[in-house]
Parts: structure tokens; C-alpha cells; sequence
């Protein structure tokens, strides 16, 4: 059987595809990037615990928001940083409380809201795909939902919608963004169909849920020569997209930074607002172990690591002050 002989960019081309195909959401992107991470030699640190600041690589998982952060084995006193920031987020249809609606002729749609700066008409006669995570309701840890096309925004013929070409297509995010995944069916649950597909055995067993539908066709190349990369959601993916052995690993780095990286700011689940440091020990190279909550160390109040790492400040305390990005006085 012959063999596909991929060279370097082609090979990592490949394996941003697999990224964007495994990544359908911030919960699964979070959890890839970290496995991605963890595969190239870095530490899983759990947040409740104490938060190590050891040499080397290490990663936390924070819902649908991941923080990396590579100490070296020396560190200067005037060292510096270096930053990089993403959304794990990518404009989505997301699934409201109310779930499903039946119109009078019998048409099941699923209830959703416009999420992020989407452009609508290229949603329109898309297959599309449920995911995100469900909350059992006796707590095992959030179960992520991925499944099979189950919806689509039909577009309306030719013949019912004459205007189209010459006025140009109207969309109202509230009515004509509703898609249909049955028809006929007075039972039908969407909640159902999702809960046994995550493997629990019914709805019942669904405490709460956070679901988008998001499309459904996978990545590919196209061009004379397969030069083009064609998916959803790279404008954010390219920039969460690890490189070979990850930031910090020898040889390793990350994609180039798209557009859209606005900032500095970790999400804590899509676009629930920062991951903040809260003014509390977090670590620092220079000081050791800084556990949870705790006041040791002159890194307290910011979380700081080098040549690799995270810096994040809650909101509405403005820019960071020289003095600041240079790190706490060892004096005192």
C-alpha cells in the first residue's frame, strides 16, 4: 500500500487539521492543548493545590481556559518575560436554557443565540454539530458532548425568496438563525439525543449544560499544489494551536498569533471574563512552592513566569507599570 510522503509544513498542516477537528469548543481545545503539553514533557497542575514553580514546563485547566507557564533552571534577577495570549472562544450558535421549539407544522428547531462576531450567511446550509460539556447530576467531573451532525439553517429556494440576488440576503438573528434537526416528532429531545451520546442514560440525569452547534465538515486543503488550509474556527484556533513539543520545549514555539488575539487574558469558560490572580500567591521562579491562597514569596499579588509564561491582571486596573513588569524588591 503506497504511503503519503508529507513534507514539514505539509506534516504540521496536518496536525493543526486534527487540532481544529478535536477542538469543537474551549472545554475540548483546553483539554487538547494540555494533553498536547503534558505528551511534550510538561507538569499538570491542579489549582486547588499548591501551584508549582519548580524549573521546567507546567499546565492548568481551568474549565474552558488553559494557562501554560516554562520556569528555566536559572533565573536572573532583571529577567523579563515572554507572553502570549488567546481566546480558546470561536463565534458559535449557543444552545439557550430553552433548548428546542416546535413550529405549528411540526418542524423541531434548536433554540440558540448568536455567540462572537460571526459572519451569519456562511452558517446557512451547513451541516451542523452539537458539543460542549454537560453537568451530571450526581458530579463525576463535566462530560464533553461531540457528536454527529444533527442540525442545519436551511436557506430558503430561489423561487420564495426573489430579492435574494438583486437586495441582497436579510437575515434577523432571532428568526431565520433557528435550525431545524426534526420534523414530525412531538417527542423529540435534544437534551436526550445529547446525554446518550456523552453516555449518561437520559436527560434526567443532565444537571445544567453549556452547548453550541458549530459545523459539523472538517478541515482540508485545496489549490493547485494543496497550499490552502480551508476550516472553521481557525481565527482563534491558529492562535491556541501548539507547536512541535510545545512553548518552552527545545525546538519548540506556536503558531504565529492571528487576528483577533486582543490582549492579554486567559478565558475561564468561553467568554466568561479573565482568570484572575485575585491578589494572591501565585509563583514565582525565584520564590519556590506559592500554595493556593497563600502570602509567601515577593511574587504575591501576580502571577509571574519566564522565558515562556503568563502574566494576567484583573480587570480595570489598567496597564502594568514598568516596575511591575520587572517584578517585585528582593530588598526588605
Amino acid at each position: 500500500m503506497a504511503q503519503l510522503e508529507l513534507d514539514e509544513v505539509h506534516a504540521n498542516a496536518v496536525d493543526y487539521q486534527h487540532f481544529l477537528l478535536d477542538s469543537p469548543t474551549p472545554y475540548h481545545a483546553a483539554e487538547v492543548v494540555a494533553q498536547r503539553l503534558v505528551d511534550a514533557g510538561f507538569t499538570r497542575v491542579d489549582e486547588k493545590g499548591a501551584w508549582d514553580a519548580s524549573p521546567g514546563g507546567h499546565v492548568m485547566v481551568r474549565g474552558g481556559a488553559v494557562a501554560a507557564w516554562f520556569v528555566p533552571e536559572t533565573v536572573a534577577e532583571d529577567a523579563g518575560f515572554r507572553i502570549v495570549g488567546a481566546h480558546t472562544d470561536s463565534p458559535a450558535l449557543s444552545v439557550k436554557p430553552s433548548v428546542q421549539s416546535t413550529t405549528p407544522d411540526g418542524w423541531g428547531q434548536i433554540d440558540v443565540e448568536v455567540y462572537g462576531g460571526m459572519m451569519w450567511n456562511s452558517w446557512l446550509d451547513r451541516e451542523l454539530t452539537l458539543a460542549g460539556r454537560l453537568i451530571p447530576d450526581e458530579w463525576r467531573g463535566g462530560v464533553g458532548a461531540h457528536g454527529a451532525p444533527i442540525a442545519r439553517i436551511p436557506q430558503l429556494a430561489i423561487h420564495l425568496d426573489r430579492d435574494v440576488n438583486p437586495v441582497g440576503l436579510k437575515l434577523d438573528p432571532r428568526s431565520t438563525l433557528h435550525p431545524v434537526w426534526t420534523v414530525d416528532n412531538p417527542t423529540g429531545s435534544v437534551l436526550e439525543h445529547v446525554a446518550q451520546s456523552a453516555g449518561l442514560e437520559d436527560a434526567s440525569q443532565v444537571a445544567a449544560f453549556d452547548l453550541i452547534l458549530t459545523p459539523s465538515q472538517g478541515p482540508g486543503f485545496f489549490g493547485d499544489k494543496g497550499q490552502f488550509v480551508a476550516a472553521s474556527r481557525q481565527g482563534q484556533s491558529v492562535e491556541r494551536a501548539p507547536g512541535p513539543g510545545g512553548p518552552g520545549a527545545p525546538g519548540g514555539g506556536g503558531h504565529a498569533r492571528g487576528r483577533g488575539c486582543h490582549g492579554v487574558h486567559v478565558l475561564r469558560s468561553r467568554g466568561g471574563g479573565l482568570w484572575l490572580a485575585h491578589g494572591r500567591g501565585r509563583p514565582d521562579p525565584r520564590d519556590g512552592v506559592a500554595p493556593h491562597g497563600g502570602r509567601a514569596g515577593p511574587g504575591r499579588g501576580w502571577l509571574r513566569a519566564h522565558a515562556g509564561g503568563l502574566l494576567v491582571r484583573e480587570r480595570g486596573r489598567g496597564a502594568f507599570g514598568a516596575s511591575e513588569l520587572r517584578g517585585p524588591s528582593r530588598s526588605g
